[in-house]
């Protein structure tokens, strides 16, 4: 008993965290209907009868009762089946959904990697162009420099030429007079520079070498400047492919932990079915007396308590409806009282051996559940119209 309050505890953390709104649509669509049917016909057909019964019953009443509670109990059996099978469908799709989510994390995390190899790269590649530009910027300064610098060189040979025929002039002017005035003295003259125009030429070279050399830096200067903004442009792409990745691998990540941990919900449910159902096969299988499978039909730890536990969680967690209706340990009891009162007349025989000699009892209304499995289903499509407004909110 301990243990399966633990599993049903672990259970109802479990799908308070994780439970997404596709999964409670499943649980609403494929569990809960013949989940609500089986409990329905338990409580109704069988429960509340054998505390209703009368302990003076005659016999025939009695086998009356008793085909009817095999009827019960077998529907109750082939209800909860139904859900474990349904619960085993989804199992085998969760599985599958896992194995595809554990490929597409794969190939996201191989993307992650390629991206970040591209940031990496695009970060070298940034670098060197930037590199380029600081250089090509060096260079064109220098080229201003040098076309100052050959400025001045012209600028200074068109003085050299013009003071030397300045001086040249002078001096044919001076030679007629120079000779009197050399008398009593010594004449220390000065000579010339030479005219020399070609120094121009030279220098005008020069300074057109200069505008060409600043002209093709500037141009270079350019090139690189446009091609630091093709690798700015370039990286930008990188880190939002980078991103991308990123957040398609997060994304993929989660849905894997989220489809594990709904899986875990699945083998946990399915576990709660199968013990309850192997339980009840066992019952309706067994050739006991009627009071001891009447007493294991309804045994509380292993049939009421799991039943009302997995009640509870899926009430809880806003999967179903209430039922309205509650079968405590206390109504287990006091039906076991009723069934030792009962045992000398109940009829010495199992519960399926007066279930089949009694077939065609059990085609009659009596054993007619239409009306309780439609009920479940309003319950349930009550309950799926709400998740799925729920989910278009959100």
């Amino acid at each position: 008993m301990k243990q399966i309050e633990l599993s049903l505890f672990i259970l109802s953390i479990v799908l308070a965290c994780c439970l997404s709104s596709t999964m409670k649509q499943k649980i609403t669509e494929t569990v809960v209907p013949p989940y609500c049917t089986a409990y329905t016909i338990l409580n109704e057909h069988i429960v509340q009868k054998l505390l209703q019964i009368d302990i003076n019953s005659n016999e025939e009443t009695l086998k009356v009762l008793v085909d009817s509670m095999a009827c019960a109990a077998k529907n109750v059996q082939q209800e909860l089946q139904i859900s474990s099978q349904s619960i085993e469908q989804i199992c085998n799709a969760t599985d599958l959904q896992i194995s595809q989510l554990i490929l597409s994390v794969s190939e996201h995390e191989a993307n992650v990697r390629q991206s970040q190899d591209a940031v990496n790269q695009a970060n070298i590649n940034l670098q060197n162009a930037q590199q380029q530009v600081s250089l090509a910027e060096t260079a064109v300064h220098d080229a201003h420099r040098a076309l100052s610098a050959a400025d001045q060189r012209v600028h200074d040979a068109h003085k050299a030429v013009e003071r030397a025929r300045h001086c040249g002039l002078g001096r044919r002017r001076k030679r007629f007079l120079g000779d009197l005035k050399k008398i009593g003295r010594k004449i220390i003259k000065i000579p010339c520079s030479v005219v020399n125009s070609r120094r121009i030429d030279q220098a005008k070279d020069g300074r057109r070498m200069a505008e060409e050399t600043l002209a093709n830096t500037r141009n270079r200067l350019q090139n690189h400047q446009n091609n630091l903004g093709q690798k700015r442009s370039e990286h930008s792409a990188a880190q939002t492919r980078l991103h991308t990745a990123n957040n398609q691998l997060q994304t993929a990540t989660c849905s894997l932990e989220q489809q594990r941990n709904e899986r875990l919900i699945w083998i946990d449910l399915l576990k709660q079915f199968k013990a309850i159902e192997v339980h009840l096969a066992n019952v309706l299988s067994s050739s006991n007396v009627l009071v001891d499978e009447i007493v294991g039909l309804i045994d509380f730890e292993t049939v009421i308590s799991p039943l009302h536990s997995i009640y509870n969680v899926m009430l809880e967690k806003q999967l179903m409806t209430p039922f309205g209706f509650d079968i405590s340990a206390e109504t287990t009891a006091k039906i076991k009282s009723n069934l030792e009162k009962l045992s000398k007349s109940l009829p010495n025989m199992p519960l399926h051996a007066s279930s089949e000699t009694n077939a065609t009892h059990l085609l009659d209304d009596k054993c007619n559940f239409t009306t309780i499995k439609q009920q479940c289903s309003a319950h349930s499509v009550a309950k799926r119209t709400v998740i799925e407004s729920t989910r278009r909110l959100h």
